[in-house]
């Protein structure tokens, strides 16, 4: 067949892939980026198989912590599906979305913010508005507008306030835009990077266990459980009207790193844990949001 035949270069693409979810992404990166130039010389600029080459290129490359590399990739990429689909595409739309989240991930937090307005403002109705208003609260706050982003949080919470989940003792608030998925965890309707952020809430008889005993043998099955774990941080702290221990981590599955916070809360004989999730460049946008839920839940009798 050769190297240049269309079969070897989709078994390329497959190989790259793959060595990034073994958790080799910069490696990945590098297999896509010669990839990609190949298929820009043999197939051109605005053939499928390039544009989905240049799409994994920037994956990876965030993936691998290169954010001004990933936001470069995701520029190109917006060229060239500007130029083929439109500006109004589905696609194109997301991409949009990743060129702003990487563009503050590589520093330039104003830019990111700015970016994320104008994309609310164009397509209010978005697939992932939900996504890109904690985006834009987020990066605002990163940019020194912390009024900025407090109306934007604010406002969001206004408009999402909807119910509850009963379950297990406690009332979790369940916002527009999230869903009951099973007694007591609820998850964002809309995806980002194939990923639905989630808080999952957990209880358990302490077992006469004290907390810091409860949070050592939490953090040993932790260690067991994850693949690459790294703990960022460890403390006792309270969360609205609970008082309890808060851990913070991440882990790597599939290639691709996640975050999540832990906190634990005690009452009478129980130990409720409260799981929030998300892709890790994902979460500090994200944790404002999980953290008031977390906040205003209300634990029976507490």
């Amino acid at each position: 067949m050769g190297e240049d035949h269309r079969d070897t270069l989709g078994t390329r693409r497959a190989l790259a892939d793959w060595r990034g979810q073994a958790g080799d992404a910069a490696g990945a990166a590098a297999s896509f980026q010669r990839l990609l130039e190949c298929q820009v010389r043999l197939l051109g600029e605005e053939n499928p198989d390039t544009l989905s080459s240049c799409q994994y290129l920037a994956h990876w490359q965030g993936q691998a912590g290169d954010a001004a590399g990933a936001a470069a990739s995701f520029q190109q990429l917006l060229a060239w599906q500007t130029q083929l689909l439109g500006d109004d595409h589905p696609s194109t739309l997301t991409t949009r979305h990743q060129l702003a989240h990487w563009r503050g991930q590589a520093g330039d937090a104003a830019g990111a913010a700015a970016s994320f307005q104008q994309l609310l403002a164009r397509y209010p109705d978005a697939p992932d508005s939900l996504s890109m208003l904690q985006e834009l609260a987020y990066w605002r706050l990163k940019a020194g507008d912390a009024e900025g982003s407090e109306a934007v949080y604010e406002e969001l919470f206004k408009e999402m306030s909807m119910g509850s989940v009963h379950s297990g003792g406690v009332n979790v608030p369940l916002l527009q835009g999230w869903e009951d998925r099973s007694q007591a965890i609820v998850v964002q309707t809309q995806q980002t990077d194939g990923f639905r952020p989630n808080i999952v809430v957990v209880r358990e008889d302490s077992k006469a266990r004290t907390m810091d005993e409860f949070v050592a043998q939490s953090l040993e099955a932790l260690k067991s459980t994850f693949q690459q774990l790294e703990v960022g941080h460890s403390e006792p702290t309270a969360l609205g009207r609970h008082s309890g221990h808060l851990i913070d981590f991440t882990f790597i599955a599939q290639g691709q790193q996640y975050r999540q916070a832990q906190f634990y809360t005690a009452f009478a004989a129980y130990i409720f844990t409260f799981t929030a999730s998300n892709i890790s460049h994902r979460f500090p946008a994200f944790w404002p949001v999980a953290k008031r839920i977390i906040e205003e839940t209300c634990i029976e009798g507490a």
